[in-house]
């Protein structure tokens, strides 16, 4: 299978099914099945009414990946992107989706003149640490001196 066999489009309401069945194959990943409290309903209605942005990767008109961000901004440098996930199906991993996946959030970033992404990864997920460190991203866990909190609502 070549690079090229492997188109990125934006999500649509018709691909909400597909991607949710992803959204709960990462949850399964990560072992965070039991966190999962969106549903499929949420998540489509939430995708036709803009909250989030969506790519999906599809090999033979199969979704075998996505991409959920949604644009930020920072006072001092503008606009900005948080990557909420990348995620390729395992049997697809190893086959440039991801990549593909990456500069299209980089193309749609650059677009909109967005300054930097970012964006969590979890300390045990090896293989996705990697990914982005070959892309030159920095880890900001011991470097910057602010501290993240979050308020469940």
């Amino acid at each position: 299978m070549d690079i090229d066999s492997i188109m990125i489009s934006r999500a649509t309401p018709e691909d909400a099914s597909q991607v949710f069945h992803l959204i709960k194959q990462l949850a399964k990943f990560e072992n965070m099945e039991d966190l999962l409290i969106n549903n499929e309903h949420t998540f489509k209605k939430d995708l036709i009414n803009h909250m989030f942005n969506c790519f999906v990767a599809k090999i033979g008109g199969k979704i075998v990946g996505y991409t959920v961000f949604v644009y930020t901004f920072d006072l001092m440098e503008g606009n900005t992107i948080f990557l909420e996930d990348i995620f390729v199906e395992e049997a697809f991993r190893g086959l440039g989706v991801g990549t593909q996946l990456w500069r299209q959030i980089i193309s749609s970033a650059q677009e909109e003149d967005c300054s930097r992404m970012n964006f969590q990864v979890s300390k045990w997920n090896l293989p996705s640490i990697k990914f982005y460190q070959n892309r030159e991203c920095v880890n900001l866990s011991n470097l910057s001196s602010w501290e993240l909190y979050r308020k469940s609502l």
